[in-house]
Order: C-alpha cells, then structure tokens, then sequence
C-alpha cells in the first residue's frame, strides 16, 4: 500500500488493540536493512497512538522495538496474524 489515511492508522491500531487484549503472541516479519528478521515469535507490549511496542528473541536475546503504525501500513513489518 503506497498511500494511507488517518481511517487506516485507527482500524490497524484497533486491531492491534483487540490482539494484545486476547492474545498479544504475534509472528513477526522485519524487513529493512539494518534487521533482517523472519517469522520472529513476538509479542505486543504497548499500542499507542502512532506506534506499538513489541517484545522478541532475535539471535538468543530480548530485544524490544518500537514500530510506527505507518511501516506496518506501507509493508516494512509484516505481523502475520493481523491483514490490513
């Protein structure tokens, strides 16, 4: 999806809502050039307004991120669980 709108920003933080209240276990794709993450097991920490925070064991280690509602819109992060 090359373009969104704020309708797009509040369903996808509505669904990622939902998820993190039933079930906040998400499989998670990274595709950028500084992480190169498949199908890494997750789980949501935190939905905010523009952002979410998640939890994953990348290579043996904890690591948390933050990621922007839009990168997951425009394809950057792919949460396999979630179709937007």
């Amino acid at each position: 999806m090359n373009s969104f709108t704020e309708e797009d920003i509040i369903k996808l933080r509505t669904l990622l809502k939902n998820r993190m209240d039933t079930n906040p276990n998400i499989t998670i794709k990274i595709s950028q050039k500084r992480h190169q993450v498949i199908n890494a097991k997750s789980i949501i920490t935190g939905v905010y307004e523009r952002f979410i925070t998640i939890s994953s064991i990348v290579n043996g280690y904890n690591e948390s991120f933050t990621i922007n509602l839009k990168d997951i819109i425009m394809g950057q992060f792919i949460i396999n669980e979630i179709s937007i």
